[in-house]
């Protein structure tokens, strides 16, 4: 009779162990979690003044332009949270070419300029690279430098940087790459990045939010010693 006793004292000792166990084994990967993302947002908001980069990608047409997919820069998010307030375009043309050039345009307003040119689209990277779409036309097109038609424009000899507020440029824009001239021929690599004003503190919340849980998973593994540091209650042997 008393070794029953003893056995479902056991048991119960070891189930009083278990639910604190668990809970301190969670807290400690969920704050291992966030301390990780907020040294990551910190490391971030250091580095390269801020800019948090979106992704690069070489292209090259033997058409007039080289373009994006519509895209709303007003709604980019750098870093898992809040939104972009500064975007940064580098692009970097082929070597052998002439000057560049590199703007932002409405997409009826670049099927309107282009009117009949060939150019590339191209498409994001999904994980396989990015892809592109030929779209047969005229040779060349109007020098991009004399139209009126682009909401931010860079151009000049060697690496262009084009720099606007995500704000904005609010509804889709496509992200266009030409020659300075028209001519056909586009190759190059662009790299885009951008400021996330409230990262510093997204990483600063992240880190203190892991402290803390750190903290309760501590605490949650004394609580399990203490409980399996108590003795059991010995079983009561008196005659009913």
């Amino acid at each position: 009779m008393t070794g029953s006793h003893q056995h479902g004292a056991d048991g119960t000792k070891r189930r009083g162990r278990a639910l604190p166990v668990t809970a301190a084994a969670v807290l400690g990967v969920v704050s291992l979690a966030s301390l990780a993302a907020g040294g990551l947002a910190l490391a971030k908001a250091n580095g390269d003044d801020g800019y948090v980069g979106l992704g690069d990608a070489d292209y090259r047409s033997g058409h007039a332009a080289v373009v994006s997919d519509p895209y709303d820069w007003s709604k980019a998010k750098p870093f898992l949270f809040g939104g972009a307030k500064d975007v940064r375009i580098r692009v970097v043309p082929g070597s052998g070419g002439g000057p560049a050039f590199v703007g932002l345009v409405r997409p009826a307003d670049l099927r309107a300029y282009l009117s009949g040119a060939g150019y590339t689209t191209g498409h994001k990277n999904t994980g396989d690279g990015v892809t592109f779409t030929q779209h047969p036309g005229r040779p060349s097109a109007a020098p991009p430098v004399a139209a009126s038609v682009w909401t931010a424009r860079a151009t000049g000899a060697g690496p262009l940087t084009l720099r606007f507020d995500a704000a904005g440029q609010r509804g889709d824009r496509v992200l266009v790459a030409m020659n300075a001239d028209g001519s056909p021929n586009v190759a190059g690599r662009v790299e885009t990045a951008a400021t996330e004003p409230s990262l510093p503190w997204i990483g600063a919340g992240l880190l203190a939010g892991g402290v803390v849980l750190l903290a309760g998973s501590a605490a949650a593994v004394t609580v399990a010693r203490r409980r399996g540091a108590r003795p059991a209650t010995a079983p009561s042997t008196e005659a009913a």
